[in-house]
């Protein structure tokens, strides 16, 4: 089993996949849950709507830690819908644990090659002087299967030299980074190819390669 030390799990956790013939229990990890983008439009345009996803989704599994809550990223309803959540969830009581935020699409990167160039647009959230605003790694990581250049080696390479970096930032960020590792499990029901070979584990709860959590 992968080895974990209490400093890089604050930096580094881990994503669930979602289609899987069967899940752990009692695992006692932090989950950040998102919202189906088919479900955006009701949740911002009926508070009762998003109280009712609230207890669905987060109510109903006590005994389960939850991090932070994901809507978006369609933008006509992203704002009502992040308030109808958060509002619901000050309700239960849960503001103050569950952060809810939104997902940065890609194309906000006016350059991404090489990465260290990475610069984004101007309409960000730098040029737009809001440069305190926390900023989490949603998703990131390697197949390890299904593809081109998609391994084992290749997937533990990156996953590894992924916790060296989240340790120290970037220049512009200087130390530890959140970030989300894609994914915990390889997801079984999606279709053949890449998509089902993102996992650190199968759905046995086997490993699929060691990871070297302490990032030494």
């Amino acid at each position: 089993m992968a080895q974990r030390s209490k400093r890089s799990i604050v930096a580094v956790a881990l994503l669930l996949g979602g289609l899987l013939a069967s899940l752990p229990l009692g695992s006692k990890i932090s989950l950040m849950v998102d919202v189906a983008i088919e479900d955006l439009e009701k949740l911002a345009s009926d508070p009762s709507c998003a109280s009712e996803w609230i207890k669905n989704f987060i109510l109903d599994f006590p005994d389960v830690s939850f991090r932070h809550e994901i809507t978006g990223p369609d933008v006509n309803h992203i704002l009502p819908a992040v308030e109808n959540i958060y509002n619901a969830l000050s309700l239960a009581g849960l503001n103050n644990q569950i952060k809810v935020s939104t997902v940065i699409q890609f194309g906000v990167v006016g350059t991404s090659y090489p990465p260290s160039a990475g610069a984004f647009l101007n309409d960000t959230l730098e040029k737009a002087s809001r440069e305190n605003v926390p900023v989490v790694v949603t998703e990131t990581g390697w197949p390890s299967d299904g593809g081109l250049d998609a391994s084992v080696a290749n997937a533990k390479t990156y996953i590894e030299n992924l916790i060296q970096n989240v340790k120290t930032g970037t220049p512009n960020r200087p130390g530890l980074l959140e970030t989300y590792i894609f994914a915990m499990f390889n997801e079984n029901q999606k279709p053949p190819g890449v998509e089902q070979y993102w996992g650190l584990f199968r759905p046995n709860e086997s490993p699929v390669y060691s990871v070297n959590f302490d990032g030494n």
